[in-house]
């Protein structure tokens, strides 16, 4: 399951054989219709899934299906999701834009500091420039030593993995343009 609208890959390496790899939404209609379709020989080959292809939906449990077209076949699959990050800066504000009804999430990373206590704070100011757009937003603690060099492939919150959750509560939000959340 995919968790963003950001592009995914498949890439498929056959050490030995012939095969065909179908990937669809429905477990029982993946190899007689599938929305993609590749045949990979020997080599590698790729299922490049953009953002903008209608097929895609997030939120979908995707299938995969392989078919040899040989008496035997070794391959591996391995499925990556492009994922876009932006860093918030402390005290700067950034706009975000959400570019069509399917782009539904934005993953953001910000750092505190490390003399962060229990008597620190720290607030989060969500203001919609679309009249009558209410996000919901998730927030999930990491913890590090160091500064991680890749943003891309930490743990991101999710609609059932996540330490904070603000946004939800339409009556506290509706007619509102700002939505802020204190956490200590």
């Amino acid at each position: 399951m995919l968790d963003s609208k950001d592009s995914f890959d498949i890439e498929v390496t056959v050490s030995t054989g012939d095969v065909w790899v179908y990937v669809g939404a429905n477990p029982d209609t993946v190899c007689t219709e599938p929305k993609w379709m590749n045949r990979v020989s020997v080599g590698t080959a790729r299922i490049d899934v953009k953002n903008t292809d209608p097929h895609f939906h997030m939120g979908t449990w995707y299938y995969i299906c392989v078919k040899s077209m040989s008496d035997s076949a070794l391959l591996t699959v391995k499925v990556s999701q492009l994922r876009q990050v932006e860093l918030l800066a402390n005290n700067y504000v950034q706009k975000f834009q959400f570019m069509s009804k399917d782009h539904l999430v934005k993953f953001l990373v910000f750092q505190v500091p490390t003399t962060w206590s229990s008597l620190s704070t720290t607030e989060l100011l969500i203001e919609a420039l679309t009249p009558n757009f209410y996000p919901t937003v998730y927030v999930k603690l990491l913890e590090f030593d160091t500064m991680p060099s890749d943003f891309e492939t930490l743990l991101y919150p999710s609609i059932i993995d996540y330490d904070l959750k603000f946004g939800e509560n339409l009556s506290h939000v509706i007619y509102s343009d700002k939505v802020s959340k204190l956490t200590s």
